[in-house]
């Protein structure tokens, strides 16, 4: 049962609390009524706090604009409006909680509607909610990016996918991190871990997405078997965008012998009409794809560096002190990333052997259990660390290495840990194998035993060279995260708009929406329609001709039609909903918002097909206004997404505007 109260009604707000409400993010809009009477609906200012066990995640606060004229003594009541239907329409009376103590808590809690998310703790949240903050996202044109489960968040070393997807969340698109919680990420929770970065749990929540979710830009793994054909199909025909991330050739010692196999025929299978972003990480992978796909839909965006955990660290690794004490304080090499069988053992067994004045730290998980780490006196190997720790780590070393075997894998790939040395601003040393590395004059390569131990000599004259270190910070500034994504992004809004040109794609793209809008003079209709589809309003608008007949509509379309104006209100904006395919899906709430703002909503649940709203509003000349359908099939999203038009030649009646709500649905009223 939904409880609440009405806690304050001072200077126009009505303020309160509502409680066993399980996710805040599930109401979309709070109506007030004075003695029955509706005077206000607006979208809640509302926050969540977690007070205690007992009472975390079961209370919202909310305050609403009124008009003055409402008096002080009248009898409020608020109603509310939900993306769950068990919120849909039901009322909340003052006063009218289970219990003192829960009314006193809540009161406590919300004693003022403002109040921040606590920033160190992850915010507890559902599907529903996520699905439901998607689809306001698509309507403003953010962009939605994915991640399938493949790889869980809390890696003890973050590698791309965790770096890219918190990257793109802080330059303000909406990402939703789906964990497979394979090993790390323990529990079964839907978290917004982050502002725009969500953490789901529950890998099949993922294939509720790929159904309920709007258009959103999947992310593909080169290297993980997860991503089959017939996966990669669906997502598509589902309407979503395809991202590949070529971030490494494909080989057994980094997929697994099934995985590369079943990688390689996802590979093979790709083309211009399946993927719609090719991303690859390295020069030699960029070449391979720009010989299958057209240029404009390959973007290079090599591995980066979260330059700030870095730059602002000054503090050694206890550990790596102590190791270099015990060793007789004898300058450090280290690594730091995962044992792998990319690694050249031979070579670091030899190399420690050959320079015994050096200690050799080699930090990292064990990528497989099969691999075996070889001994020296002054080889290393303590195990994994937290990531948060790796700029201590860095700060410990002298020079910082990467010693992978020469073939394939070292000529492709583009090193994390490189950019992370530069960011510590040490030496680095590599194979000369290593193309993406050997590209930076700074960066010291070898291919044998006494080559490497040349270079470490120079490296190591260099560990204190403030010219030096100046040069290597510059590129690891160049090669922030912040700017990997952004080339990503960058690629993902001109994708997003070729869609619709390629001769090969059989779908109208969900970004594109077809319409029809007459004005209330319908001599100006066509004038209109040609200057809706050059306004700067973030939705491309394809005008059709006016016609009679609705099933004329392809899809769904809008006819704001010449109607009688009745005398006791200002004006009366009618519409016309059809859809001809497919089948109209429930409509749970229909907004009309002018200029961005929410003006009025009401129960769309019994619209019809095709069905006329007839409403009224204090709308004036020249004003945005939006039409928002909200339900609970995705369906109703990919064929309406907030469809702006400019109302041009509203009748308008010098009376005073009642603030009410009139709707009529196939001849019948409601108030």
């Amino acid at each position: 049962m939904l409880l609440g109260a009405i806690d304050k009604f001072e200077r126009n707000y009505v303020s309160g609390w509502l409680v066993n409400v399980f996710n805040p993010d599930d109401v979309l809009v709070i109506e007030v009524f004075a003695d029955d009477e509706l005077v206000m609906a607006a979208e809640p200012e509302f926050v969540r706090e977690d007070v205690d066990e007992e009472y975390a995640a079961l209370h919202i606060g909310f305050a609403v604009e009124i008009p003055q004229t409402i008096s002080s003594q009248a009898r409020l009541t608020v109603r509310v409006a939900g993306h769950d239907f068990d919120f849909d329409g039901q009322a909340v009376e003052p006063g009218a909680f289970s219990s003192k103590s829960q009314g006193e808590q809540a009161k406590k809690t919300f004693q003022f509607p403002k109040v921040l998310y606590r920033a160190d703790q992850p915010r507890l949240m559902n599907m529903q909610s996520i699905l439901h903050k998607a689809h306001d996202a698509f309507d403003k044109r953010q962009p939605i990016f994915i991640v399938p489960p493949f790889v869980d968040w809390n890696l003890p070393l973050f590698q791309r996918p965790q770096h890219i997807a918190a990257a793109m969340a802080e330059l303000g698109a909406m990402v939703i991190y789906f964990s497979p919680s394979y090993m790390y990420d323990e529990g079964d929770e839907v978290l917004q871990i982050r502002d725009n970065l969500y953490l789901c749990k529950q890998p099949a929540l993922f294939e509720q997405y790929i159904v309920d979710g709007p258009p959103s830009f999947i992310d593909l793994y080169s290297t993980a078997w997860y991503f089959s054909k017939e996966r990669i199909s669906a997502w598509r025909e589902a309407g979503h965008y395809i991202v590949y991330e070529y971030v490494d050739h494909i080989d057994e010692a980094i997929s697994g012998k099934e995985g590369a196999d079943a990688a390689k025929v996802t590979f093979a299978w790709l083309a211009p009409s399946i993927v719609d972003v090719v991303i690859p990480t390295a020069g030699l992978l960029y070449d391979e794809m720009r010989a299958r796909f057209p240029s404009d839909m390959v973007a290079m965006s090599p591995n980066g560096v979260e330059i700030e955990r870095f730059i602002g660290c000054k503090e050694t690794n206890p550990v790596i002190d102590e190791i270099r004490k015990a060793h007789g304080n004898k300058p450090v090499i280290g690594y730091v990333g995962a044992l792998a069988d990319w690694l050249d053992y031979e070579l670091i067994a030899d190399l420690a052997r050959h320079r015994p004045d050096l200690t050799f730290v080699m930090v990292g998980p064990k990528y497989t259990d099969s691999i075996t780490l070889p001994e020296a006196d002054n080889l290393v190997w303590p195990g994994p660390f937290p990531y948060p720790t790796v700029p201590t780590l860095l700060n410990s070393f002298d020079v910082a290495w990467i010693p992978f075997k020469e073939g394939d894998i070292a000529k492709t790939t583009s090193p994390l840990k490189l950019f992370e040395y530069f960011a510590a601003r040490k030496p680095v040393l590599v194979n000369s194998d290593m193309r993406e590395c050997v590209a930076y004059k700074e960066v010291f390569s070898a291919s044998d035993v006494q080559s490497f131990s040349e270079a470490l000599d120079a490296a190591l004259a260099k560990k204190d060279d403030a010219a030096y270190k100046k040069a290597v910070l510059k590129h690891a500034h160049a090669a922030s995260w912040q700017e990997r994504a952004r080339t990503m992004l960058d690629a993902f809004e001109h994708v997003a708009h070729l869609r619709y040109h390629y001769a090969n794609r059989s779908r109208v793209p969900y970004s594109y929406m077809s319409a029809g809008v007459g004005s209330l003079e319908r001599e100006r209709t066509s004038e209109a329609l040609y200057e809706i589809a050059q306004t700067e309003n973030g939705m491309e608008v394809i005008p059709l001709p006016m016609v009679a007949r609705p099933g004329d509509y392809k899809s769904l379309s809008v006819d704001m039609a010449q109607c009688e104006i009745p005398t006791d209100i200002d004006w009366v904006l009618s519409l016309r909903i059809n859809c001809s395919a497919p089948p109209p899906p429930r409509v749970s709430v229909v907004d009309v918002l002018v200029d961005g703002k929410l003006c009025c909503s009401f129960d769309g649940s019994r619209l019809q097909q095709p069905c006329d709203i007839l409403f009224k509003g204090d709308f004036v000349r020249d004003k945005v206004v939006t039409l928002r359908l909200r339900g609970i099939r995705a369906d109703i999203r990919r064929y309406w997404n907030g469809l702006t038009f400019m109302v041009e030649d509203a009748y308008v009646m010098q009376r005073k505007m009642k603030r009410n709500l009139v709707v009529s649905l196939d001849g019948v009223e409601y108030q």
